[in-house]
């Protein structure tokens, strides 16, 4: 297997995580030191997604290597509240305040390994242009680059 490190430049990202009881709010995962993270099976949904996409094998044979669950996020964290309208069961537009959890300017970096070498930088450009990760993803947020380099 091949091994390589990765590295995942966020011009934004927004938390994915509902604190409970409260559902006008997205926060992030915490890693075991409190910081915020993003869960493992996060990036394997968004491989894995992208690898249907290219036709490719899916599920990847991709393994993140960590003895964590969730890998931190680098960049200052910040709470942004707006906005979203809805229509109200009773057809009524309403508008509720949200609050999300959103670093810009984030960085993520990990190492994996995988048996398909040659196809990861193509797996992690087009999940980044074209995926992204965190909510509101499709809505264009959460977009990353990805510096994939081979360490073996």
């Amino acid at each position: 297997m091949a091994k390589f490190r990765v590295k995942l430049i966020f011009e934004e990202i927004l938390g994915t995580d509902s604190p409970p009881g409260n559902q006008g709010s997205t926060q992030f995962y915490r890693d075991s030191n409190g910081q915020p993270a993003i869960a493992v099976p996060q990036i394997m949904g968004c491989l894995n997604e992208a690898a249907e996409r290219l036709n490719l094998r899916v599920p990847v044979a991709v393994r993140v290597l960590s003895n964590e669950k969730r890998i931190a996020i680098s960049g200052k964290l910040e709470v942004e509240s707006r906005k979203r309208r809805f229509r109200g069961r009773d057809g009524t537009q309403r508008v509720r305040f949200v609050r999300s959890e959103i670093i810009r300017n984030a960085l993520v970096q990990f190492e994996v390994e995988t048996d398909d070498p040659d196809n990861l930088p193509a797996l992690f450009e087009y999940a980044g242009k074209f995926i992204g990760m965190g909510q509101w993803r499709k809505a264009g947020h959460g977009r990353f680059t990805a510096e994939v380099t081979r360490i073996d």
